[in-house]
């Protein structure tokens, strides 16, 4: 893509940078589903306070029934076409409780097992600016916050602030955030960036651990790896079980023995190859710290 870029630059029809272009590329990807098209709508998915409440209203209402799953939020039902236009009976409520058929109990029970969904209405469209939803029997109306915009994708709607275009850092909306107003729906998006940061240096610190025990696994073959009685316990070995077969191919249990004389033996029980890699890993351990803990 950025060899386009620069060949368009060449031939004099890019205005301004690459990276200026790339964003602006990047904005009207994700303008795909940020539409004034009513007809698209998206589910907004429940919060622990709207589940937890529909949830409780669903047991008082029905306390008798029981298989009940989890609460979900039901989207916009009503379905349009060319000759006609319909609704489901669900436009009509703000809330429900919808049964799924889940088969029979066994073959020779003619009784069949349904569980029980509580679901809210929950759903809504987006445009960069605007957002406009119904939650429970509810119409909420907002613009966005001063630097964040709203879009939408096929996982919800979200928001994220103006200038940030990758996709990780999009915060999908809840109903709880909803219905939060402007100042929750700001505080989610920015926790959101904040563990997004966390996590990527996490990777980073995480990466650059996983290569640095590479180059110290490089190292193995001139320090040498010694297999001790210690490596077969942390692999889940019994001690009786170890001493047992260390005298049986003339070992004590006691000592230290090169790798390459324990894994001659590999084939003598299934457990040594995990024995081996333990012996590697403590290796590498102590070269890392600077200095051995076996004697």
């Amino acid at each position: 893509m950025e060899c386009s870029f620069s060949t368009l630059r060449d031939k004099g029809l890019l205005k301004g940078t690459i990276k200026e272009a790339k964003r602006k590329r990047a904005d009207r990807a994700a303008a795909q589903y940020s539409t004034n098209k009513r007809t698209e709508y998206r589910v907004i998915e429940l919060g622990p306070d709207d589940t937890r409440e529909v949830d409780l209203l669903a047991y008082d209402t029905f306390p008798r029934r029981q298989r009940w799953a989890s609460a979900r939020a039901e989207g916009k039902t009503f379905h349009a076409s060319a000759e006609d236009k319909f609704w489901d009976w669900k436009d009509e409520l703000s809330w429900g409780v919808d049964e799924v058929d889940a088969g029979r109990y066994s073959r020779r029970c003619r009784y069949r097992k349904i569980n029980y969904h509580p679901f809210v209405k929950s759903y809504g469209y987006a445009t960069e600016t605007r957002l406009v939803a119904t939650i429970w029997d509810k119409r909420y109306r907002y613009r966005a916050p001063r630097g964040w915009v709203y879009g939408m994708d096929t996982l919800g709607i979200y928001i994220r602030r103006k200038n940030e275009t990758r996709a990780t850092f999009r915060y999908h909306l809840t109903s709880d955030d909803v219905r939060g107003g402007l100042a929750a729906m700001r505080a989610a998006g920015i926790q959101h960036e904040r563990q997004r940061r966390e996590a990527t240096r996490s990777l980073r610190a995480q990466k650059r651990a996983t290569k640095a025990r590479e180059a110290f696994r490089k190292m193995l073959p001139a320090v040498g790896v010694w297999v001790s009685f210690e490596d077969s316990q942390k692999v889940g070995n019994c001690a009786s079980g170890t001493i047992s077969w260390g005298r049986s191919h003339g070992l004590d249990h006691r000592k230290r023995y090169p790798y390459k004389l324990i894994e001659k033996l590999s084939k003598t029980h299934y457990s040594i190859d995990r024995v081996l890699a333990a012996a590697e890993d403590r290796t590498i351990d102590d070269l890392e710290r600077g200095y051995c803990l076996i004697n």
